[in-house]
């Protein structure tokens, strides 16, 4: 009966230290990436570079305002220059985000698309259709 009683308490240490060295190696695995200072996983402010034309003609459109607007964040809004281009920076808290583009225009249909926050996702020229 010791015996049974002892091999119980020597199975039970056995698996707490195993349980132990689990927990050990984990953390060994995961301190040195929340120490480093590697940032190639968080996402990053990008620019966006953005030209408004006419649907039929080609022509680029002046003064187009472009709205982006990401969950509970304000609203990015800028408008073309007169080369009717727009730039606009992204920030780190917007990238990787599911967004809604909506472009406005004197005398044209509202464009609007739902997109994710990605460099390579962004439709380089907008065109919209005169009303």
């Amino acid at each position: 009966m010791i015996n049974a009683s002892r091999k119980g308490r020597t199975e039970v240490t056995v698996a707490i230290i195993g349980a132990i060295a689990v927990v050990v190696a984990a953390i060994i695995g995961v301190v040195p990436t929340l120490l480093s200072n590697n940032t190639s996983n968080l996402p990053e402010t990008f620019h966006y570079q953005v030209r408004v034309q006419a649907a039929t003609s080609g022509e680029n459109i002046s003064n187009a305002r472009i709205t982006i607007e990401t969950g509970d964040l304000a609203p990015i809004d800028v408008y073309t220059d007169s080369n009717e281009f727009s730039q606009i920076n992204i920030d780190a808290n917007r990238t990787n985000t599911l967004a809604r583009v909506v472009v406005e225009a004197p005398n044209y249909v509202t464009f609007t698309q739902n997109i994710i926050l990605r460099p390579d996702e962004l439709p380089d020229v907008i065109r919209l259709r005169t009303k």
